[in-house]
């Protein structure tokens, strides 16, 4: 069984590395990516990720708020901010 990550962060580059590093270990699996949080209940819902890696300070709405919202609607998913 493989760990669902879905990755929030508005640098292409840092995206980029950590979907790198996910594809390296065969119990990660990539799920999605977005550069804020602006749609992070239909992101969650649409990959249902078992883990988010975000980043807290993104354009629009940044990772407090995201967390905030994640953690309100879907408490299971695990929530790594950076």
């Amino acid at each position: 069984m493989s760990i669902r990550v879905f990755i929030y962060d508005d640098s292409n580059e840092r995206r980029d590395s950590l979907k790198a590093l996910l594809m390296l270990n065969d119990r990660l699996q990539f799920v999605g990516e977005a550069m804020n949080c602006s749609n992070v209940l239909s992101d969650i819902e649409n990959t249902a990720p078992d883990v988010v890696l975000m980043d807290i300070n993104m354009p629009e709405v940044n990772g407090i708020e995201g967390l905030r919202l994640i953690k309100e609607h879907h408490p299971e998913v695990k929530v790594l901010i950076q």
